[in-house]
């Protein structure tokens, strides 16, 4: 009995751990009232008169001008795996977009794990889709997959899972994707930021494009279910090979 006591307490502790491990990671909490520089965030090509702290969140515009190119991207940001599986979660409205092209958005997230392998989403008023990375037709940097979404209407706890060939976007806690698709290599582009790992980008990067956005919340996860697994079943590995030496049943 009393062993059996102790192997629960270690798979109780076991389960407590994963949860730690895999705690979100707060990279940017509107409710401080700092501008995402002042949380380790850089903000870039640093234009000023276009951030403001308006309540729990920081207002990006670029609405004056299309060619404005703008955003952020954690200083150190977590080292992302998809073969591990990770999560973003961050909390955004965008309160007015515009486009030129329909391959062009005026709010974008971009996430790339270790390996430049990740996702590019473009986001209007009206809809939320993917940037295509060319590697097979139709060509790079093309409107992907496509999501009928009210981004407008308040601001909105986003969730985009990634796993290892996939990505799903989730929204308010629903656990039905909203968007779905496989993960995407733009590094062919050339283009810096889309050869940088662990990049996490969030703005206006086209020229093509412009919004008004309000960010409130960015935090980064491992996935927990592979936390969990790893270790409860190495927990149980443990047990089992300590019950066959003891004859234990």
């Amino acid at each position: 009995m009393r062993q059996l006591v102790r192997i629960l307490l270690v798979l109780t502790l076991c389960v407590i751990a994963s949860s730690s491990v895999a705690a979100a990671a707060t990279l940017y909490d509107g409710t401080l009232g700092t501008l995402p520089a002042a949380q380790g965030w850089l903000y870039y090509p640093n234009l000023p008169g276009l951030q403001q702290v308006v309540g729990n969140a920081t207002v990006l515009d670029t609405t004056s001008n299309q060619g404005i190119q703008v955003g952020y991207s954690p200083l150190s940001p977590p080292v992302f795996d998809r073969n591990v599986g990770y999560t973003i979660t961050f909390d955004v409205r965008v309160a007015a977009e515009s486009h030129a092209s329909n391959h062009r958005a005026g709010f974008s997230l971009i996430s790339l794990d270790k390996d430049m392998k990740g996702i590019e989403l473009g986001f209007w008023q009206d809809h939320i889709w993917a940037q295509n990375d060319g590697l097979v037709s139709p060509p790079l940097f093309t409107h992907g997959e496509d999501v009928a979404f009210d981004t407008t209407a308040a601001i909105t706890r986003y969730t985009l899972s990634v796993d290892s060939a996939n990505y799903h976007l989730r929204a308010n806690g629903n656990p039905t994707p909203i968007l779905s698709g496989a993960l995407r290599d733009y590094t062919a582009s050339g283009l810096t930021p889309y050869n940088t790992p662990n990049l996490l980008f969030f703005g206006d990067d086209t020229i093509s494009a412009a919004a008004r956005i309000e960010l409130g919340y960015v935090a980064a996860v491992p996935e927990p279910a592979t936390w969990a697994m790893l270790l409860g079943g190495a927990a149980m590995m443990g047990f089992c090979c300590r019950c066959k030496r003891r004859g234990v049943r």
